[in-house]
């Protein structure tokens, strides 16, 4: 997910979680989150809905990278 979608890590992280412009990584998803962090911070983005697999993780998170990706 980092490497390969760095431009959609950082912007969940300042666009939907209102962090610093920096260099975000993914570093955790659970039930109820995506947890992000870069150097000594840390960001989260809550789902809509509990989460149980890989694929309800990217149903929750292919929304948010096209409204994040949104300009204003």
């Amino acid at each position: 997910m980092n490497a390969e979608h760095a431009d959609t890590v950082r912007l969940y992280a300042t666009r939907r979680a209102g962090a610093p412009e920096d260099f975000w990584r993914v570093s955790g998803i659970d039930p109820e989150r995506c947890d992000l962090i870069c150097e000594d911070d840390a960001s989260r983005i809550r789902f809509k809905a509990l989460i149980a697999t890989p694929g309800e993780a990217h149903q929750e998170l292919v929304p948010v990278a096209y409204a994040a990706a949104e300009p204003g």
